[in-house]
């Protein structure tokens, strides 16, 4: 099982986290929800994606609906 790291601040803290792709894709389809919306801060939001797409892996076509081969 591949572990990826990543931070997050909840209450002024900052929480390191090891997250499973799987938990990833979850956590994504999550932002993606019109309701959910009001959770995400515009002042922080959306400016993690680059004008040119990622390379060609199957994370990113998982997370993306993207793949074909996937299970």
């Amino acid at each position: 099982m591949k572990l990826i790291h990543t931070k997050v601040y909840v209450d002024e803290r900052c929480l390191d986290l090891l997250l499973t792709e799987e938990e990833i894709s979850q956590a994504f389809g999550r932002s993606l929800v019109s309701e959910n919306r009001q959770y995400i801060d515009d002042t922080k939001c959306c400016d993690c994606w680059p004008t040119e797409k990622p390379p060609k892996c199957s994370f990113w076509n998982k997370i993306l609906g993207c793949c074909n081969e996937c299970e």
